[in-house]
């Protein structure tokens, strides 16, 4: 397997987002790794809820980058956001009643047709500014409209 290009950093927070990435759960020294989710896709980005009982994380399961829970163990997975766009980032609240995420959903055809360009891509291509699925772009925007 070739080895991954690291995505262009040098204008802020980007990251790739790698198809193979699944969530596990592992005790605190490492052992017992169990695999949470299984899914063609990008499940990553998870964070557990303040009781220990539930899990947030962001998935490319349904073609778009969008945000689930599940229960602790894997089970009862439930989608919360359908809107086309960058969903990412969650986290709950210090009570657990509340979950914060990023979000940028095109407003233009031209704002759709990148996202949905940079979406297209193989994992280890990149687009003209050497960037990999650049959501730089879109959590700046983001941040900008909050």
């Amino acid at each position: 397997m070739p080895a991954r290009r690291a995505p262009d950093r040098s204008q802020g927070y980007v990251w790739p987002i790698y198809p193979a990435y699944e969530i596990f759960s592992a005790n605190l020294d490492g052992s017992k790794l169990t695999p949470l989710t299984k899914n063609p896709g990008y499940d990553a980005e998870g964070t557990i809820s303040p009781d220990g009982k539930k899990i947030v994380f962001t998935s490319m399961r349904s073609g778009d980058l969008d945000i689930y829970t599940m229960n602790a163990d894997g089970s009862g997975t439930k989608r919360l956001t359908s809107e086309k766009g960058y969903d990412g980032g969650p986290f709950f609240s210090w009570d657990g009643k509340t979950i914060v995420y990023r979000a940028y959903h095109p407003k233009t055809k031209e704002e759709l047709k990148e996202y949905e360009s940079l979406l297209a891509q193989e994992p280890d291509q990149a687009d003209e500014s050497g960037d990999l699925h650049d959501v730089r772009r879109w959590v700046q925007q983001a941040a900008s409209n909050p």
